[in-house]
């Protein structure tokens, strides 16, 4: 990201560089903050084109639906305090920092009583739906002035489920089965989700390569393999958003590795999540721990 920063403020100055060289220090870069916009450039860098998208939105649907519906959920159970701030930290560091140390939080804060009530899951799914039609729409949107707002409405529904209030503790058994069969159905809903926007990507990605080459109806694995590599180092803006979504899968194949008992289900998740993306695999991980809950509970 430092890489594409320079290279903005390169750009910039480049044009009428006479004119900007008596500016120095902090009024240089006022100026240069000034006249670019730098959030809307870097998503329009990364949202031109199949193989762009196909590294960029995975961050946005691991964001949007996986993380934002952990930090609510776990959040709440185990009263880890703040946690919009860590939300508010991944979009000015990177989302694999936010996601590494919210993971190590939840090492730290031991499972309470409280449950995140029906309101509160109904405003998840209504935020991760929210989130991954923003998604959807980001492509068509590129090149028009409706993707800056569209920008916004996917961050802010990122947001607004971490800002609802926590609630009265319940340590009803009935209450936490309700819960848990709720948000292990939320999962299992945003995994659906996702696995269908990913594959839908990877099909334009692949169709795009074999409409570039006439007279071949599908291109070879390696030529696929050969673009999907070429896009992760094509750009400053690009490479930083991939080699997020790489650090992000690594950082959460290590933690259901560690977190989970080393069952064939657990070892497959784990070994299908560089294939399917984290943002598929760990719902289904999350919602496999909200089955084993119930199982926990018994009856009154």
């Amino acid at each position: 990201m430092f890489k594409y920063f320079y290279e903005s403020y390169d750009a910039w100055y480049s044009i009428d560089s006479a004119a900007k060289a008596p500016l120095t220090g902090l009024n240089v870069l006022a100026h240069w903050l000034h006249d670019t916009y730098l959030f809307e450039d870097a998503w329009r860098i990364v949202s031109i084109g199949p193989f762009p998208w196909l590294w960029s939105h995975q961050i946005c649907m691991f964001t949007a639906t996986v993380l934002t519906t952990l930090m609510a959920v776990e959040g709440t159970r185990r009263r880890i305090p703040h946690t919009w701030a860590f939300m508010l930290l991944g979009q000015l560091v990177a989302i694999s920092v936010t996601t590494s140390l919210f993971l190590a939080a939840m090492s730290v804060f031991p499972v309470t009583h409280v449950s995140p009530t029906r309101s509160m899951t109904c405003l998840l799914l209504f935020c991760c739906f929210g989130g991954l039609a923003t998604i959807l729409m980001a492509p068509q949107l590129v090149d028009t002035e409706y993707f800056l707002p569209n920008l916004v409405i996917m961050h802010g529904l990122l947001i607004l489920p971490l800002l609802k209030k926590s609630p009265v503790e319940n340590s009803t058994k009935q209450s936490q089965t309700e819960s848990s069969a709720l948000l292990g159905l939320v999962y299992l809903l945003t995994a659906g989700g996702n696995a269908v926007l990913y594959m839908s990507q990877w099909t334009a990605a692949i169709q795009s390569l074999s409409a570039e080459t006439p007279g071949v109806a599908l291109c070879s694995f390696r030529a696929v393999v050969s673009r999907w590599l070429w896009t992760f180092f094509n750009t400053a803006a690009q490479g930083s958003i991939s080699s997020d979504v790489v650090c992000i899968t690594l950082a959460t194949m290590v933690w259901v590795w560690i977190d989970s008992p080393r069952t064939r289900w657990t070892v497959l998740l784990v070994v299908l999540t560089p294939i399917v993306s984290c943002s598929v695999t760990l719902p289904v991980y999350l919602a496999m721990k909200e089955l084993q809950d119930i199982c926990k509970i018994k009856p009154q």
